[in-house]
């Protein structure tokens, strides 16, 4: 997790970023490097509004005070659009793939679901519980987006399971069925919608992963006894 700075006047966990140098002169489809890192500086600033998480970019100058930080980078090479690792994985540059254009995708959602996967948060249906509320139909969801997670990974906090999250993928029709149905037999759509800019749900859990800072009353004069 994220959790070796905060903010000395909010008690906001500060996760810093920045963008990788020429970022903003990328231009895909017609999306430029300088409006998406607008598009993503309006996206993350949710989570300092909602959360007690600041999403911090921050200059080389800085690089020194946020030995570990995350890299909005992108190139014409690759083949990953969106995408992030799941929580703090490595020491140093952490690298979050973010294509001119993703900025725009799912009504906005996708930007805050990368930065959410970095805290450390995995797709909502990959929950241990999943079975109970979509059917995962493996012949077209192929990939390791939708494995289910050991319940020994899993940190619960009794939240109920959440169509509307940010980090639940849309089902997509395959032909015959979508790769995510709703029990028993999965043929039904499941009635994702993702909420702009988290779910209640979203926000719940990431106040549980990174809880707000606790204010102590008596912070710097002494209580009177008893």
């Amino acid at each position: 997790r994220w959790t070796e700075h905060r903010n000395a006047t909010t008690g906001k966990w500060i996760v810093p970023y920045y963008f990788a140098d020429g970022y903003e002169n990328l231009n895909y489809d017609g999306h430029t490097g300088t409006v998406s890192m607008q598009g993503i500086r309006d996206h993350v600033a949710h989570f300092e509004q909602l959360t007690c998480i600041q999403m911090k970019e921050i200059t080389s100058d800085e690089f020194d005070t946020y030995t570990n930080r995350i890299r909005v980078f992108w190139n014409y090479d690759q083949s990953s659009n969106c995408a992030s690792y799941i929580g703090r994985a490595f020491n140093g540059d952490q690298t979050m793939w973010m294509r001119p254009d993703c900025y725009t995708w799912n009504s906005g959602t996708t930007t805050n679901h990368e930065f959410m996967h970095a805290l450390g948060f995995k797709h909502e249906h990959v929950r241990p519980d999943r079975d109970d509320y979509v059917v995962i139909h493996t012949n077209s969801a192929t990939n390791s987006n939708y494995v289910k997670m050991p319940t020994s990974s899993w940190e619960d906090i009794s939240s109920p399971y959440d169509f509307n999250s940010i980090l639940h993928y849309y089902p997509s029709w395959m032909g015959d069925a979508y790769s995510i149905g709703l029990p028993p037999n999965g043929v039904d759509r499941p009635p994702v919608s993702r909420t702009y800019p988290f779910s209640e749900q979203d926000i719940a859990q990431m106040i549980a992963a990174y809880p707000c800072e606790d204010t102590d009353p008596c912070d710097g004069d002494p209580c009177p006894a008893g």
